[in-house]
């Protein structure tokens, strides 16, 4: 069994706005617990708790969530709401689990080889950064990892050609590109300063597909 990690939260008194903000503004995160068999909790969490869950173990774990005064629920990362930065998590939902009935997660992609590709003058482009699945709770993996050297240059990847760790299945559009590999053509066009632009390539890839 993959293995549980303990948050700790609060309850709300107050919910709203206003009370949200005034979390934020004193180190919490507001927060939401919902799931099968339970009312919904509004809970508040320390932004330095959950920014270090989410930095050790990722939105792909298991959470054991303690409230005072109340049984733990297992549960897992539904949803994270940002403000003006893109790292400032201003709401989360924690939606309630169990570990005999799949899940539908976002999972990170990892991608392997860029370094080489880059080496020979091959841009790595992405067009989605997680990928969605279906897993029993256990069985989620912490990333998808998508090796890049083995794209064909000026080609994409979809996410139904991605290799799935075992009791894992695809929850998006099998069509959907990933990433592309895009190589800069040596043509008389580039000597002339006409070289074809990332996006165009990247049209023609689609347009492929």
């Amino acid at each position: 069994m993959k293995e549980t990690k303990t948050l700790n939260v609060e309850m709300r008194d107050k919910v709203g706005g206003r009370s949200a903000k005034r979390l934020v503004r004193n180190g919490y995160i507001p927060a939401v617990l919902y799931g099968k068999g339970i009312t919904t909790k509004h809970i508040k969490i320390k932004r330095s708790d959950f920014n270090a869950a989410m930095s050790k173990f990722g939105l792909s774990a298991i959470y054991e969530i303690h409230m005072p005064g109340q049984e733990p629920a297992l549960a897992i990362v539904k949803e994270r709401q940002f403000g003006h930065l893109k790292d400032d998590v201003i709401h989360v939902d924690f939606q309630k689990i169990s570990l005999t009935e799949e899940v539908k997660l976002d999972v990170p992609i990892r991608v392997v080889g860029r370094e080489l590709v880059e080496a020979q003058r091959c841009v790595v482009v992405m067009q989605v950064d997680t990928l969605s699945i279906r897993c029993l709770p256990q069985d989620a993996p912490e990333y998808i990892e998508v090796d890049v050297t083995k794209v064909p240059r000026g080609k994409g990847i979809t996410a139904g050609e991605i290799e799935l760790p075992k009791g894992v299945s695809l929850d998006t559009d099998e069509e959907q590109i990933i990433l592309s590999v895009i190589e800069p053509k040596e043509s008389k066009a580039e000597e002339e300063g006409e070289e074809e632009s990332v996006e165009e390539q990247l049209s023609s890839i689609q347009t492929e597909e």
